[in-house]
């Protein structure tokens, strides 16, 4: 029997097979497969994607998250550096059948964050396709530097005056895919000056 595989694990396989990790991000690479991959949504992507809603009024929605990947690192005797000591190819993205009859996919980055990355983006292709009208804009915004401070990607994006423009209500940043019933929020205020 053959098995149907939902468009938005193929998408997510290929986008986990582009290498980003430090110190050699492939960016390029990157923003052409989400550039690509989303060209159905619209909007100026890798900086920002836009889907308006009703209410102007309504203060709108960060939706945001990183692009790169933590570099390749040694972490007590393991050596994360070594690619051999992974049960999986970081890279490819393999698909395997778990004993309740669902599927993992192994991949570097599985978890933080293309899968956040992915999600957004099937969140608003799904809300576009089902002509559904959200009160809030919503922005999406990926930026780059993430894992090394930053300050060459969303740093420079806040000082900016579109970014003041934006006038957000709350921003979503990341999250962490959980396989419990439960959602789990963490936030916190700050303030740049």
């Amino acid at each position: 029997m053959a098995l149907t595989v939902p468009e938005s694990v193929t998408r997510f396989r290929q986008f986990l097979q582009i290498n980003t990790v430090h110190p050699t991000p492939e960016y390029r690479k990157c923003a052409e497969f989400l550039i690509v991959k989303g060209n159905d949504i619209e909007g100026r992507f890798i900086d920002i994607l836009k889907l308006e809603g009703t209410d102007p009024s309504e203060k709108p929605i960060l939706l945001s998250c990183h692009t790169d990947v933590v570099p390749k690192q040694k972490r007590n005797t393991f050596d994360w550096e070594n690619w051999e000591y992974w049960t999986h190819p970081p890279f490819a993205t393999d698909r395997f059948l778990t004993e309740d009859g669902d599927f993992r996919v192994y991949a570097r980055d599985s978890q933080n964050i293309k899968v956040t990355r992915s999600m957004y983006l099937e969140a608003i292709r799904k809300i576009k396709s089902s002509n559904l009208k959200l009160k809030r804009t919503i922005f999406i915004v990926f930026a780059p530097y993430e894992e090394i401070g930053g300050k060459d990607g969303v740093i420079k994006f806040v000082e900016t005056e579109e970014f003041g423009n934006m006038n957000f209500g709350a921003d979503v940043d990341e999250g962490i895919i959980r396989s419990l019933d439960k959602t789990m929020f963490f936030y916190s205020e700050r303030t740049i000056k």
